[in-house]
């Protein structure tokens, strides 16, 4: 809390760092945003998810720690896991103040305009913690006034498995298929009255 303060107040420690870089490697940092000008689009449509999988990772959510990593993950992936996997949730008066801030934000810019809101919640990982039935939420009520479109948020549910991630947070090949196959057939569903 305080490095976050004190970057508010004092601008200038916030960019410190950044500006150090920028004149130790100018060249680098030049190379770097032609490229995300230039290249990066074309580098994103053309991104294709890995083959491997998680399978074999395993955990005791009662205790709350990973009990089995897969033999090919390493240490640094490993790390990652537990950093996700193990986080506490937000508490939820601080994440239901941002979703109103931001979701309202997204839902009024659209407001009045043809364009249609689709929310769906993706796959939360290889191994999902069970949380408590969810109480009805903001974008429920949005979608109950008709401003939003929600998908069945256990749609993606099957995709939940540690054969279809790469990682902790992440579809490898196979689940970004199969993700992208029930989004598509869900779109269309949705468009086909409309036609």
């Amino acid at each position: 809390k305080w490095l976050a303060l004190r970057s508010v107040l004092f601008k200038g420690l916030a960019y410190q760092r950044d500006v150090q870089d920028l004149l130790a490697r100018p060249q680098e940092r030049e190379a770097g945003l032609k490229w995300a000008r230039d290249g990066s689009a074309e580098a994103l449509a053309q991104y294709a998810p890995p083959d491997r999988n998680v399978t074999g990772l395993t955990m005791d959510w009662t205790a709350m720690r990973i009990v089995h990593y897969p033999d090919s993950m390493l240490e640094p992936a490993r790390k990652e896991a537990r950093r996700f996997l193990l986080r506490d949730p937000p508490p939820p008066h601080l994440h239901q103040r941002y979703l109103q801030k931001w979701y309202g934000k997204i839902v009024d810019h659209y407001r009045g305009s043809q364009t249609r809101l689709i929310f769906t919640r993706l796959p939360r990982g290889p191994l999902p913690r069970q949380y408590p039935t969810e109480q009805p939420g903001l974008l429920r009520e949005y979608a109950a006034h008709g401003r939003v479109t929600l998908l069945d948020e256990h749609l993606f549910d099957s995709l939940e498995r540690p054969e279809l991630f790469q990682d902790a947070m992440h579809l490898n090949a196979q689940g970004s298929e199969q993700f992208t196959r029930t989004l598509v057939q869900e779109l269309d569903a949705l468009a086909r009255p409309n036609r």
